[in-house]
């Protein structure tokens, strides 16, 4: 990593430290002000979900907090208890993480609200890439293809369906493969492309085009690349905080290194 690459990352790690303070200050105001049991222990999961990543036993103790005012006739939340469990296990320890999602899926299968379809869809996602985290890629692959995406259609969620497809887009680029790796990332642009135009989806637009430039860099067509890059910027001059514009400034280094083209 160069100077100018490590500074780039110091700036935007604090512009993400900063929101995600931000973020956990929002969610304990909600659930100090929310009244019905059930929104609260939704909220109170949001929170655990969130925590997930930054500290896994205060997250649990509000897992434990919202199982308690859970009824157990509301499958949906109970399943979200179990997904917000797998969470704290991701990456770590695998074996465990599944058995959370899957005990997730089981109590959500039969539920049929988008509500439950979304989080099927994230539960499934998730066993996957601890399968991926196995070197088990073709069944991650499999799983995405086959549970993750037909879910987030079912729900509507063009933003999920679209982040699925780019995963498989990146286990491509993971392989070598670019050509099929850039296959997946243009569909996932395609598949948000008459999306509304809300923060989550202008984010995804980013990391789509930059994944997509990346693998042209790699099969040495700057000039496919080029046009991804100046999709991806564009988006970013209106919202220069983002933080996977670091990913984009390093991508268009790469450009500039292989193209000296500093004035376009």
């Amino acid at each position: 990593m160069t100077m100018m690459s490590f500074r780039l990352f110091l700036f935007f790690f604090f512009l993400m430290s900063f929101a995600a303070s931000q973020e956990r200050d929002s969610l304990e105001t909600l659930i100090s002000k929310e009244k019905n049991a059930e929104k609260r222990a939704d909220l109170m999961l949001e929170l655990a979900d969130y925590l997930s990543d930054v500290d896994t036993v205060e997250a649990i103790v509000y897992i434990k907090k919202a199982q308690k005012i859970i009824p157990k006739n509301n499958k949906v939340l109970q399943g979200k208890v179990s997904f917000t469990f797998g969470q704290q296990f991701f990456g770590v320890e695998l074996k465990k993480a599944q058995k959370f999602y899957k005990r997730a899926i089981n109590l959500l299968e039969n539920q049929q609200t988008k509500d439950s379809y979304i989080l099927m869809a994230r539960a499934w996602h998730n066993y996957a890439a601890q399968e991926q985290y196995q070197d088990n890629s073709d069944i991650f692959i499999s799983i995405i293809l086959n549970k993750s995406i037909p879910l987030a259609a079912k729900a509507g969620r063009k933003d999920l369906e679209a982040q699925n497809l780019n995963d498989i887009g990146s286990e491509m680029y993971n392989r070598k493969l670019y050509e099929k790796s850039i296959s997946y990332f243009d569909q996932s642009l395609k598949t948000i492309e008459k999306e509304p135009e809300n923060y989550n989806v202008l984010e995804r637009k980013i990391e789509f085009n930059v994944n997509a430039a990346q693998s042209y860099l790699y099969l040495n067509n700057s000039a496919k690349a080029k046009k991804y890059l100046q999709s991806a910027e564009a988006i970013i001059r209106r919202y220069p905080q983002n933080p996977l514009a670091v990913s984009f400034y390093l991508v268009t280094a790469k450009y500039f290194q292989m193209n000296e083209d500093y004035e376009n």
